[in-house]
């Protein structure tokens, strides 16, 4: 049977090639499978990025070279039975929050087609790097819970237990009525109407010469915004969602310990899906495997 390492890390070449995007010793909270108790949380097995301890607002740079966007992502987490999620009685939220994603061309990356990174939950952007973020998409989560009971064959809820499980949810729903909106999630095709994160990398060479303002190009070690904790709340959000120039306070409802969400990877043009996810540290492994002494080789150069 194939290790996961086998299964999962992509045949590309491992050429290092990335610096650091934070400047103090580095600690990894979460590795490319999430801990149990993270799964526990939000039920995603699969992390496929790096989370990085930091404090809060600290400095986050480049790891290399290329064009950079920013935007801002958040979903609502939910249940096996689309029931709003909840943490200490509270609602959810997850995603990138504030993110900055870097586009790094073949001649940087060294992978044919270029490489993406991405540094999340970000609680301010440099402002070189301006902000694109789309009207949210809204969605109907009492629908979704009846629709997804309706088509069990198995185990459905009795009308009772339905209706109670409805209730509950108006009742979170009127309190945080944030929860039925998703941010970075519109996949119109035309770039004015397109969140920036899914512009091709011919869309940002084109943009770029055309000094378009959601598109810069940053070298390596460049600023380009400080730690947060931006998506990741129970409750109500204490910043404004979607605005051009977050500015956020250290946060006193976010279900997680501050930390930047790295992830090294690739954009399908033709789907818009990340794939080809790589482990930074080619272990593939949950973070408590992320020591010195079981990291053989690495993309980084420092």
């Amino acid at each position: 049977m194939k290790s996961l390492k086998e299964r999962l890390a992509p045949k590309i070449p491992f050429t290092p090639y990335l610096t650091y995007p934070i400047k103090r010793p580095i600690h990894i909270t979460e590795g490319f499978i999430y801990s149990v108790e993270e799964r526990a949380l939000h039920g995603n097995y699969f992390h496929k990025g790096i989370d990085f301890a930091t404090k809060y607002a600290e400095p986050v740079y480049a790891a290399a070279s290329g064009y950079a966007i920013a935007g801002y992502h958040r979903f609502t987490l939910l249940n096996n039975d689309y029931s709003l999620k909840t943490f200490e009685g509270k609602p959810m939220g997850n995603g990138l929050g504030y993110f900055v994603q870097i586009y790094h061309p073949e001649s940087i990356s060294k992978v044919p087609g270029g490489r993406i990174t991405q540094y999340g939950h970000l609680s301010r952007i440099d402002s070189k790097i301006k902000v694109k973020s789309l009207k949210p998409v809204k969605i109907n989560i009492i629908e979704r819970i009846v629709r997804v009971n309706d088509a069990k064959r198995e185990h459905k809820l009795s009308t009772t237990q339905l209706g109670e499980l409805i209730r509950q949810n108006e009742k979170l729903i009127k309190s945080y009525p944030w929860v039925q909106w998703y941010y970075g999630y519109n996949f119109q095709k035309e770039i004015k109407d397109k969140e920036s994160y899914l512009y091709t990398p011919m869309e940002l060479k084109m943009l770029l010469k055309q000094n378009d303002t959601y598109v810069t190009w940053v070298e390596k070690g460049d600023l380009i915004g400080y730690v947060g904790a931006s998506a990741v709340f129970a409750g109500k959000p204490n910043y404004k969602e979607g605005i051009t120039n977050p500015d956020i306070k250290e946060p006193e409802n976010t279900w997680d310990e501050f930390h930047l969400h790295f992830e090294e990877a690739v954009r399908d043009p033709k789907t818009n899906v990340k794939r080809l996810q790589r482990d930074p540290f080619d272990l593939y492994k949950s973070a408590k495997w992320y020591s010195k002494k079981n990291i053989k080789r690495d993309l980084f150069i420092d």
